[in-house]
């Protein structure tokens, strides 16, 4: 894949990581890049603000959203695990989740709006 995925797809990858246990975000970020199949093109890919790859960025992004949504929970600095709501999402959207389900969480909807 020539050029980085869209936000949202980055999602059940990276539930299916910490599912089996505590992962660092930044590592989980390489992880996903290389199941994804990308280039060294696309790794390269940066943020105009910041210079940081875009991959790692989105990865982190997802951290935060699923985070949000309880699906997710920090352990330290760095590092995420699985939720015991997440396990139950996970199962349910194992082809994908979008924005949509995201929004249809209590939490991550507040959040979203900017009220969480």
């Amino acid at each position: 894949m020539d050029t980085c995925p869209p936000l949202s797809q980055f999602f059940v990858p990276l539930l299916v990581l910490v599912s089996d246990g505590e992962k660092n975000v930044r590592q989980s970020a390489k992880v996903i890049a290389d199941d994804f199949g990308l280039t060294d093109r696309a790794k390269s890919e940066t943020l105009k603000s910041n210079n940081e790859p875009r991959y790692i960025n989105r990865t982190h992004w997802a951290a935060t959203y699923l985070r949000a949504a309880g699906l997710i929970k920090t352990t330290k600095r760095g590092f995420v695990a699985i939720t015991d709501q997440g396990v139950k999402f996970l199962k349910d959207h194992q082809a994908g989740i979008s924005l949509k389900d995201l929004k249809a969480i209590p939490a991550f909807k507040e959040f979203h709006e900017g009220k969480g």
